[in-house]
């Protein structure tokens, strides 16, 4: 099994939007901002604020953005900002290999299941089924149970729960 680093205060944060699209820029600078104000750094895929339909790009766009975080050293997680719908239309897009030769935490719920299970099987990589920043986030803190939590399985080493 393959499991991304511990994330530590001023790590750097990937935010891609493999599903559906974010309806207002505002909400992803209020994600990032809060985001930010967690202690964390951004760095926003070529996904995030674009729209093809209800999609947030092209399958290609989404699929290369995921096989780009993953690449780049400078992001230390990948967090999805939204569900919806589209992630399995550009499963067969992502290189897997790339995914289990730099393993990275990777957060998103909803339609991202889908990805999880990808990750799982042909990866072999531990992802997250958490909180999002556009749904969990944008509109302020979350609450400091989810917070807490969020952090500390993050965060911490040893194991959660």
């Amino acid at each position: 099994m393959n499991f991304g680093r511990k994330l530590t205060p001023g790590a750097t944060l990937g935010f891609i939007a493999p599903s559906g699209a974010v309806r207002t820029a505002d909400a992803i600078e209020r994600a990032v901002k809060e985001t930010e104000r967690m202690g964390f750094r951004v760095k926003l895929g070529e996904s995030c604020g674009k729209a093809c339909g209800y999609l947030s790009g092209t399958d290609e766009v989404r699929a290369r953005d995921v096989n780009n975080m993953f690449l780049d050293d400078e992001v230390d997680a990948v967090f999805c900002l939204k569900g919806g719908y589209g992630t399995m239309r550009m499963l067969d897009m992502i290189d897997y290999d790339a995914v289990r030769r730099h393993p990275k935490i990777f957060v998103g719920y909803s339609d991202i299941t889908a990805m999880h299970i990808a990750f799982l099987q042909k990866a072999e990589l531990a992802t997250f089924h958490g909180p999002m920043p556009v749904s969990c986030w944008a509109d302020g803190p979350m609450d400091d149970f989810t917070h807490a939590s969020l952090m500390n399985t993050l965060m911490n080493a040893q194991p959660a729960g």
